[in-house]
């Protein structure tokens, strides 16, 4: 995998350029996702690791949480595999070491019931995190889509202008742009 854009993230994972099945698709994901938590990333002098939960086939539950999504019922037993979220999941520690280094690559508000979340400056996915017992636990991690990104920077901004942190401000003071409303009906040649 190499970098694609010019926040110099990991390419997305997608299965489309996976030569195996999906069984083994998944595995790689894992392995991926296992090197994150073995990478002994530590934000504000605290760890980041997973949920101590299993799921049945022995991985952790975050992991089959961080690739699947959410249905009607909305329960874990009901996820199903997303392979939008399946091809960001690169993209997930790459985020967190560069909030880590206190790089102006990303943006960090603190959510409701003590949630961190992070965000690329081009807000193209948020990571989310929950301060516990002296760690980081890893909660969820999403792909933004490009029509939702004006109000994930919206609900970030209103955090920030409510000053409602509990964590040591990082290393950095990150320039961050608006993502641009997307205009219907119409390309930037024709405005």
């Amino acid at each position: 995998m190499t970098a694609d854009n010019e926040l110099d993230m990991p390419a997305l994972f997608a299965i489309s350029d996976f030569p195996g099945t999906v069984g083994d698709y998944v595995d790689a994901l894992w392995r991926d996702y296992s090197a994150t938590l073995a990478a002994d990333i530590r934000l504000w002098g605290l760890p980041v690791v997973a949920y101590d939960g299993k799921a049945g086939d022995g991985r952790d539950t975050t992991f089959w949480h961080l690739i699947t999504d959410s249905t009607r019922q909305r329960t874990e037993a009901t996820r199903q595999l997303s392979l939008r979220r399946c091809a960001h999941l690169p993209r997930v520690r790459w985020t967190l070491e560069r909030l880590a280094e206190g790089s102006i690559r990303v943006v960090w508000w603190r959510e409701r019931r003590g949630r961190i979340c992070v965000a690329p400056v081009d807000w193209s996915m948020v990571v989310m995190l929950r301060r516990h017992n002296g760690v980081y636990e890893l909660s969820s991690a999403y792909p933004v889509k490009p029509h939702r990104r004006l109000r994930v920077f919206s609900r970030a901004a209103a955090r920030w202008a409510a000053q409602d942190f509990y964590t040591p401000a990082p290393p950095h003071t990150a320039a961050v742009r608006c993502p641009a409303r997307p205009r219907r009906g119409r390309t930037a040649a024709e405005a």
